[in-house]
């Protein structure tokens, strides 16, 4: 099968199909963490109830998540060999928050990985000799679950959602569910006199799949 020639595109065509593009800065995140874990933190002071919106609008980023087939090769043909995929894995997810002044963002992740591993349990998490159990991870939806994963949600979207484009075509957004996530570690924030900058705090989060869908909005 030959190639497809090239043919010539217009001025107006070209601005119609290339000019409309998608920006990286306009999406919001969901993390609502489980049950178990928003008692924990409130018993700690921390109410998400009341902070959490504030706190996932300072998301300064993220990203769009990725994933891959894990391959083995096949070499049943002679002269051919290809690989064929078996189990198709996903990348973690990290978000970096801007912090405030009440250092929400850190008290939330660092309540939410003392639950994982039952710091709460311990009397005085200060002493050399303490020791934890790691909590059972359950998942979302387990009824009376004492779990630590959920479902977190990413909304990438664009400035003029719910109308038209300037050109009288239908916006979209995509709308990302991660599903039984929880935080695996935080990344340090450096801190110093060299120069005063806004203290960013990051979270890797894994979760088991990822599941897509694209939203056709207005037109």
């Amino acid at each position: 099968m030959a190639a497809p020639a090239p043919r010539p595109i217009r001025t107006s065509d070209l601005k119609s199909k290339v000019m409309n593009v998608a920006q990286t800065s306009i999406y919001q995140v969901s993390l609502q963490p489980p049950p178990a874990v928003l008692g924990y933190l409130r018993g700690r002071g921390f109410e998400y109830n009341i902070n959490g919106e504030s706190m996932e609008l300072m998301c300064e980023s993220t990203s769009i998540p990725g994933s891959s087939f894990m391959t083995i090769q096949n070499n049943s043909r002679r002269g051919v060999s290809e690989d064929m995929p078996y189990m198709r894995a996903y990348d973690n997810i990290q978000f970096t928050f801007y912090v405030n002044y009440k250092y929400d963002i850190i008290e939330f992740f660092e309540g939410w990985m003392d639950y994982i591993n039952g710091i709460d349990e311990v009397d005085n998490y200060n002493s050399p000799y303490a020791s934890y159990r790691m909590r059972y991870p359950g998942g979302t939806g387990e009824v009376g679950s004492t779990g630590y994963k959920t479902n977190i949600f990413l909304t990438k979207f664009e400035r003029n959602i719910g109308s038209q484009t300037r050109d009288n075509n239908p916006n979209y957004q995509l709308d990302y569910t991660f599903v039984n996530a929880f935080p695996i570690s935080t990344i340090p924030a450096p801190i110093g006199y060299a120069g005063s900058d806004v203290l960013k705090y990051s979270v890797n989060m894994s979760y088991i799949r990822y599941t897509r869908k694209r939203t056709r909005i207005g037109g």
